[in-house]
């Protein structure tokens, strides 16, 4: 059966929420990879289309930063090959 998650945890650890446009590519951004790059630690995550009964994934990529305020560097490759920082 679907089921519904929620996280209550609201301690001091920052995030970011990625949501890309494409314009070349696809508009969807699907294939795009986002890298990000805070406190020395980088993450890396791919924008796919991919569903199952009575769901969709979200097109938004969230990435945690921890203790660091901001992402030091946020580097995005296109599904064309490009590369934008």
């Amino acid at each position: 059966p679907p089921s519904l998650l929620r996280n209550g945890y609201s301690g001091p650890n920052r995030w970011i929420g990625v949501k890309l446009e494409g314009t070349t590519s696809n508009r969807a951004a699907l294939g795009a990879t986002v890298r990000v790059t805070a406190a020395g630690r980088t993450q890396a995550q791919a924008v796919l289309s991919q569903a199952s009964y009575y769901s969709h994934d979200d097109l938004r990529l969230h990435f945690g930063l921890g203790s660091a305020t901001l992402a030091d560097k946020i580097e995005v490759t296109w599904p064309s090959g490009r590369v934008e920082t």
